[in-house]
């Protein structure tokens, strides 16, 4: 009589090409591996690295850390605004837009380097840091002025943004010049519209009214 042993395990892909040549496909990886290291060596872009050997930039991040745990030199770290290929574009527009006061000395470094390159750059971090003081301390009434020069600053972007601030004026000026503010009441709409979700649309009314005055 036969004894059901249980299914035959698969070998292991490790096993399966022992004592033969690796197919291409396998080849083809292995290229894209170790030129992935070599070109992050040089000092190359992550996504530039994608991009040119046609791959994704999860399937570049996967290779060198694959590459770290092989023993290969681990990814520099430290801040992005030294490094070779320097920040990346988000990094850039955060620190433009971030206090002088709470940058470091390096993200300083960088933005004094890009104003001394360009005097675009000079332009936009000024309107950047002048809209930003609008906001925080509440000028509504020097907003008019900040759109007209950015209008004129001859910086695409900026022009546009203040283009933008036209269509709502009257609400953007009230926001940054009136005490009052309409949290309170958005505050209870969201607890009411909590309040019915939980009932997943079957309570009734009365149940919902309720809910909302045992919850008071």
């Amino acid at each position: 009589m036969l004894m059901y042993r249980g299914r035959p395990r698969s070998p292991k892909p490790s096993q399966m090409w022992e004592g033969t040549a690796r197919p291409p496909r396998h080849a083809r990886w292995v290229a894209i591996y170790e030129a992935v290291h070599a070109l992050r060596a040089q000092g190359m872009p992550l996504a530039t690295i994608a991009r040119r050997l046609g791959i994704s930039r999860p399937t570049v991040y996967a290779y060198l850390r694959r590459g770290a745990d092989a023993g290969h030199a681990p990814e520099p770290e430290g801040s992005p605004y030294t490094r070779p290929q320097g920040p990346s574009a988000r990094a850039v527009s955060f620190v433009m837009i971030s206090p002088a006061a709470t940058r470091s000395a390096e993200a300083q470094s960088y933005v004094d380097q890009l104003c001394a390159i360009d005097a675009g750059m000079v332009r936009a971090h000024g309107l950047s840091q002048a809209f930003l003081a609008i906001v925080r301390e509440r000028r509504g009434e020097d907003l008019e002025a900040w759109m007209s020069e950015a209008m004129h600053s001859g910086i695409t972007e900026v022009a546009r943004f203040a283009r933008g601030l036209q269509d709502d004026l009257r609400a953007i000026k009230a926001g940054l010049t009136l005490e009052w503010s309409n949290g309170a009441t958005e505050g209870q709409i969201h607890r009411l519209k909590l309040v019915k979700r939980q009932g997943y649309g079957r309570a009734s009314f009365a149940l919902l009214r309720q809910r909302v005055l045992q919850a008071a």
